[in-house]
């Protein structure tokens, strides 16, 4: 370096020399050069610092430091922007094609230009919250060429008394009783659906498939009918709309998350089966391997709805075929119920449970990362009001969202209006909170193999093969059957033992 000296001749002075020596500890000055007045005076260097033996922080290098931590925050936060916007374009974009496709539907009337002779069947186990009124309405539904038949693994289940009393109570639909036994090496729902599909009745063309919790509404097996006349659908589907008893957080945190699926439902090829609302033709059933390509499963649907992709089929999606289903949830079987759907999801269904996994996972997030910094940069100084706009802006998009969903859904949900609207509200204005439970749900479906539902415990080896590992308290064993009939007179319904 060459400064110049007080008789004006410049001196080359090595670099070095300028530079603290090992050791020293430094702080930041003003960036001028100052000369040293007497000997006890700190040492001065051009590049800013001086020396000082008594000090012992280093604000110049805390500053930098801050600067350059405050920097990449920004840039993450701004990447993480960039992905919740995409996010949200793309779900406003999905949202638009869902409402059309479902204002299609809403005109479209319920004619059908025959009507094949349809199986109905319901398994059925333990008392469903609401069961009579449930299985009432399968008895009541508007087609003309229908039979009822209902699955229970044993008739010391609480269900079939219920099932006896209505079949008394309705002379129509032909009705029959199906008692399976119990599952030794898959789910019990699925064991009962291969012990009463095995034998299906002469001149049945449809099978349709409905779960005791659910409420169907009268046309709801004649437009799970109509979806079929198309060869390219191989099944068509509905869903639920959960309708809870009295309106908790469990309660309308388990309709948001059940509503995030019914949302995802369209006219797309993605569509996954519901068991509890389905329908296929005989033809295609048995062109699939059914039902002995249910065996060691746990999942009827989620089998069901491999099937038919890998045949190159579509799952028709039916928005009207929403059934109620009436629930009552505290935090404890709300959590056991959201880990069930999601490590069966997992199991079954992998790809859309690494969909959901991820969208969860960018949503909470861009939430998480909005709240933090607002509130660190409030305490530090630092630029708080972006974050605090940019999370907000990311709420209120996700609620507009949502509020098109509720208004999209409402002409196809069978319930009562105000409940309706006070679900709606809390699901828009409480995403965030629904949405911490959904991922915490598919967090804890990570981990584990083993669920408990309706009373048994079972552990997913894999989806061809599941262990019970608790059996059901309810045996048939010790009770004597007829080798065809286990009960007929002129008061009850014929009842089979399965085969």
């Amino acid at each position: 370096m060459v400064v110049n000296g007080n008789n004006g001749r410049s001196a080359l002075i090595e670099p070095q020399k300028l530079g603290p020596k090992p050791g020293a500890i430094l702080t930041h000055l003003p960036h001028r050069v100052m000369t040293p007045r007497h000997a006890g005076s700190p040492t001065v260097f051009p590049c800013g610092y001086h020396r000082d033996r008594n000090l012992r922080s280093t604000p110049g290098r805390l500053d930098s430091r801050t600067s350059q931590a405050m920097e990449f925050a920004l840039n993450a936060y701004a990447i993480l922007c960039i992905l919740g916007l995409a996010q949200t374009v793309a779900l406003l974009l999905f949202q638009r094609e869902q409402h059309r496709f479902h204002r299609s539907r809403l005109r479209s009337e319920c004619q059908l230009d025959r009507t094949p002779r349809v199986e109905l069947f319901v398994p059925c186990k333990g008392l469903d919250l609401e069961l009579e009124a449930n299985l009432a309405k399968l008895f009541q539904q508007e087609y003309p060429n229908y039979g009822l038949c209902f699955i229970v693994e044993s008739i010391n289940d609480p269900a079939h008394e219920v099932i006896v009393r209505l079949c008394r109570r309705f002379s129509t639909p032909a009705c029959r009783v199906v008692v399976a036994g119990i599952a030794t090496d898959c789910g019990q729902k699925v064991h009962n659906l291969v012990a009463a599909t095995r034998q299906i009745p002469d001149g049945v063309e449809v099978l349709a498939f409905a779960d005791s919790d659910a409420r169907p509404h009268p046309q709801w097996l004649s437009r799970l009918v109509q979806r079929l006349n198309n060869d390219k659908v191989g099944a068509s589907t509905g869903y639920r709309w959960f309708f809870p008893q009295h309106i908790s957080p469990p309660n309308w945190i388990a309709c948001g998350i059940n509503n995030m699926v019914s949302g995802v439902m369209g006219c797309h090829r993605f569509n996954l089966v519901w068991g509890g609302a389905w329908a296929m033709r005989v033809s295609t059933f048995q062109q699939l391997g059914l039902p002995n390509a249910w065996a060691g499963s746990l999942s009827d649907d989620l089998t069901i709805s491999r099937l038919v992709h890998d045949a190159r089929l579509k799952v028709a999606f039916e928005p009207h075929c929403l059934a109620t289903s009436p629930v009552d949830f505290n935090w404890i079987t709300l959590a056991e119920f959201v880990r069930r759907q999601f490590l069966v999801v997992r199991v079954y269904a992998p790809i859309w449970w690494l969909f959901a996994m991820g969208a969860a996972t960018l949503t909470l997030v861009c939430l998480a990362s909005s709240l933090i910094l607002s509130v660190t940069w409030l305490v530090t100084g630092g630029p708080w009001w972006m974050p605090a706009i940019c999370g907000t802006c990311y709420w209120a998009l996700m609620g507009y969202r949502l509020s098109l969903r509720a208004r999209m859904m409402a002409p196809f949900v069978h319930a009562s209006p105000d409940i309706y609207r006070t679900i709606a509200r809390r699901e828009i204005f409480g995403w965030p909170i629904i949405t911490l439970c959904h991922g915490m749900g598919l967090v804890a479906s990570a981990v584990g193999r083993t669920i408990h539902w309706r009373g048994i415990s079972y552990r997913l080896t894999s989806r061809h093969q599941t262990h019970i590992l608790t059996p059901s308290i309810r045996s048939a064993e010790g009770i004597s059957f007829p080798a065809d009939v286990l009960a007929s007179d002129g008061d009850q319904p014929p009842l089979r033992k399965a085969a």
